[in-house]
């Protein structure tokens, strides 16, 4: 599996790229839950992006120029990390 966040990871397939979210079941064993199934990469990890945002976003109140300088950080980082993965820059 390919870790994206500490929370999010993705599960390559022959033909398909599964977002996952690990959790913690009821016995104490981590899980991960199936989240999406994506054709790409970048569509993982756009989908795995969107996640995180909500994430950032739900954590505290702000205005929205506040929130658009976390969606611009956010968006610049998932685009660098895909750079570094793949060698080349995508559009997210």
């Amino acid at each position: 599996m390919i870790k994206v966040t500490a929370k999010y990871y993705i599960k390559p397939d022959i033909d398909q790229y599964t977002l996952t979210e690990m959790k913690v079941n009821n016995k104490g064993e981590t899980v991960f839950q199936n989240l999406s199934y994506h054709t790409t990469l970048t569509n993982a990890v756009r989908a795995c992006m969107r996640l995180v945002q909500a994430d950032e976003l739900a954590k505290v109140d702000m205005n929205l120029p506040e929130a658009i300088k976390v969606l611009n950080r956010l968006n610049r980082e998932f685009s660098d990390m895909l750079f570094d993965f793949m060698g080349q820059m995508e559009e997210l």
